[in-house]
């Protein structure tokens, strides 16, 4: 602006300059050329003279005039187009602070219209305290402040809106002030954001300082320059001076110094790195951190941010999950997902070296029976036991591992087939010596199945299949003992597995069949009962033996529909031979251990004898020696039989574990005495004396005793002259299908 004003100042000196100088040449010149060229001055010629001095100089200021409103006019147009269209407010008010000019933006800044607040005091419309502003105005207006200065002012709809002001006086002539002028910026938003951003820095600060996660900033050389609350707890420290100024290697452990040096470098490259450290606190205690870090700027330099927090306990847990996951917990030894593990890994490098590996599948023999006898916190000390001793049997030379219940896995690495058999014979040498187990010598055997990689298989699967195959080869062979998986093995399964699906389709072809053998009263020499036994043609292979499929449907549980299926047919044709006329006493049934332990035996039973329409008493069911051993639930089953009228016998009696003493304790009707006993009665004197105190002593306990296996006449005379009551074998006849039978008792029926 002074500038402008020097400029105009210039402009008029030099329009007086020539206006000067052409007065005086036109004074001394013109009376000399007019009498030049005329001779004479007259007053016409004077007159004339001063008519152009004048209207040369009226043209020259009208001129000059003309040139200077055309400025004046174009900059006042400069500055109304400035001033009406500028989003800035302009506000010019007296001494006294009556406004008597705004620009139009105070509309839209303060939605007031212009005759809303022209001659009013500008002091009526400001939000805050009336006082405090007109001191800040008398200071404008005495020139004791010039700085800009922010004013609230109330809009119209009520809201504040903050103007950031400067106010300049203007002066008249003299200097001295006759009014004060405002320029205003609308900074609402700004101030709003600036007050956000404060308030947001504020609650950032708090939130780092009383956060429970560790915040700790060091620079680009590990000094350590920031620690919150949280991490002076965390490193076990009350004193911030015992970690800030300190290096943050100092704190961490070996093993971590190395990852961290790393992850420093590149979060200096612009990575966000997260990882887990182990560090010392204060009194040596090692901890686990999880930390997030970040490059960030700290009081003007660059620096790492570390968000951390402890997880000690949660490593902890983590390791007691992942000993649940992997080891058994009453042995102590590797679960069945450890082995998964483990044998995935052996067998990869079984692979890369080409080498043979062996796996051992070992089942403890008749563990449910002592588990069943003695209850299971016997059993668990038991496998206990047996895990210790196994543990030293193996030794390190392979890897040990519990499969499931009495179930355990052995891994020989790099092993040929001599490896498993030495390992077995000092398995079999270590456990020769019974177990004392609650004041109780117990003798443990194993039944082992070995399979070998990569000759019996090459998958995890496969080789477990086979190993289990010819563990079971074991089991049904007497147990105790070992067996290497085999063509031979693999057949007999394969046979086993072809049987099992059989057993399925024979019941929906009916292919299965019931034979009868007569059981005989040894006194009238008369058919007084008969055995039901199942016989089974099969359409490709012909007659296939009980002994051969009932163990498969028993292992299957398939024997609970046959044996379902052999009740139902038996009691129904005992009872049309009934309704014949034919004079028979009873029917006997096998119940297989399986079927008698099944929830739903008794209501099976007693359903069937309501629909053949049987009596109770007719109904003989055959029970093996071995149900006994469970003696709760035995006799809990058999007194419900009972209670249904029916009547029990104990089939192959001498062949297991029962004495008369131990008999006595549940409701037989009825001994069977094993054909084998009968088979020496010709050959062995011993065995003639067992059978006649079998006899004797059945007979005074109030027991029907039966023979089995009958075949020939000086076995049928000695039972006689021993009184035992009843008889069955080939001597009287092989079993019966329901034909020949028909033909048999209508004969008799004749005789």
């Amino acid at each position: 602006m002074q500038k402008n004003w020097g400029r105009q100042q210039k402009i008029s000196f030099y329009a007086v300059f020539y206006y000067l100088l052409f007065s005086t040449i036109w004074i001394f010149l013109s009376d000399s050329l007019i009498e030049h060229y005329k001779g004479r001055i007259d007053s016409s010629v004077v007159i004339l003279k001063g008519l152009i001095f004048i209207i040369i100089i009226a043209m020259f200021f009208y001129y000059s005039l003309i040139k200077k409103n055309k400025v004046v006019t174009s900059v006042e147009d400069r500055y109304r187009m400035f001033v009406e269209n500028s989003s800035d407010i302009l506000v010019i008010v007296d001494l006294s602070g009556v406004i008597e000019y705004t620009s139009p933006s105070v509309h839209l800044l303060l939605g007031y219209e212009q005759s809303e607040y022209e001659g009013k005091s500008i002091f009526e419309f400001l939000e805050e305290d009336v006082s405090l502003m007109k001191e800040e105005f008398h200071n404008r207006k005495t020139f004791k402040d010039t700085s800009q200065f922010k004013v609230r002012f109330e809009h119209k709809n009520g809201y504040k809106v903050v103007l950031e002001s400067k106010c300049i006086p203007i002066v008249d002539d003299q200097g001295e002030v006759q009014r004060l002028m405002y320029f205003a910026q609308d900074i609402t938003l700004q101030t709003h954001s600036e007050r956000k951003l404060m308030e947001s820095e504020e609650r950032y600060q708090k939130l780092v300082k009383y956060s429970p996660e560790t915040t700790l900033i060091y620079g680009l050389d590990g000094k350590i320059l920031y620690i919150n609350s949280a991490g002076l707890k965390l490193v076990g420290s009350n004193n911030i001076n015992q970690v800030v100024g300190k290096y943050v290697f100092e704190f961490l452990t070996k093993e971590s110094i190395e990852t961290a040096q790393k992850d420093i470098e590149k979060v200096i490259a612009g990575e966000i790195i997260e990882n887990e450290y182990s560090l010392f606190k204060q009194d040596g205690t090692i901890i686990f951190t999880e930390a997030l870090s970040y490059l960030t700027v700290f009081q003007g330099i660059d620096a790492l941010q570390v968000v951390a927090r402890d997880i000690t306990e949660r490593k902890r847990t983590a390791e007691k999950l992942e000993y649940l996951a992997y080891y058994d917990q009453l042995t102590g030894i590797g679960n069945q997902n450890a082995l998964y593990k483990q044998i995935d890994i052996a067998l990869r490098e079984s692979n890369e070296l080409n080498q043979s590996m062996s796996i051992m599948f070992m089942d403890l023999d008749r563990f449910k029976n002592i588990n069943d006898t003695f209850g299971h916190s016997f059993g668990d000390k038991m496998l206990q036991k047996v895990t210790e001793r196994l543990k030293l049997s193996v030794g390190n030379q392979c890897e040990l591992f519990r499969f499931d219940g009495d179930s355990f896995v052995i891994i020989l690495k790099n092993s040929d087939s001599k490896k498993p058999r030495e390992l077995v014979k000092k398995i079999h040498e270590s456990f020769s010596k019974s177990l004392m187990i609650d004041e109780r010598n117990i003798h443990v055997t194993f039944s082992i199945g070995i399979s070998m990689y990569p000759v019996d298989g090459e998958t995890v699967e496969v080789l477990f299949q086979n190993a289990d195959t010819a563990m079971n080869t074991v089991k049904e062979t007497g147990k105790n003992g070992y067996n290497f998986y085999s063509e031979q093995v693999k057949l007999a399964n394969d046979r086993k597995m072809e049987l099992e699906i059989g057993i399925r389709k024979a019941l929906e072809n009916d292919e299965f069949s019931i034979h009868y053998q007569p059981q005989i009263d040894l006194e009238s020499n008369q058919i007084i009962g008969l055995e039901a036994l199942i016989r089974w043609q099969h359409p490709k292979y012909g007659f296939i033996p009980p002994i051969e499929f009932i163990p498969v449907a028993e292992e299957t549980g398939l024997i609970n529909l046959l044996g379902k299926w052999v009740l139902k047919t038996a009691c129904h044709q005992f009872k049309n031979w009934l309704n014949e006329g034919i004079p028979l006493k009873s029917i006997a049934v096998n119940v297989s251990g399986v079927q008698f332990r099944d929830k739903e035996f008794v209501d099976i039973v007693n359903q069937t004898l309501i629909e053949s329409n049987l009596e109770p008493s007719y109904l003989d069911l055959e029970i093996t020696e071995s149900v006994t051993q469970e003696i709760i639930e035995a006799t809990k089953i058999m007194n419900e039989l009972k209670a249904l009228g029916i009547r029990l016998s104990i089939d192959d009696f001498g062949t297991g574990y029962s004495s008369f003493s131990y008999l006595q304790q549940f409701p037989f009707d009825k001994l069977k005495i094993d054909k084998a006993f009968i088979d020496e009665i010709n050959a062995s004197s011993n065995s003639v004396a067992i059978v006649s105190a079998i006899i004797d002593l059945g007979n005074k306990l109030g027991y029907d005793m039966v023979a089995e296996g009958v075949e020939t006449e000086t076995q049928v005379e000695f039972l006689q002259i021993q009184n035992c009551k009843y008889a069955q074998g080939y001597y009287y006849s092989k079993p019966l299908p329901v034909e020949d039978l028909d033909k048999k008792f209508h004969d008799q029926l004749k005789n």
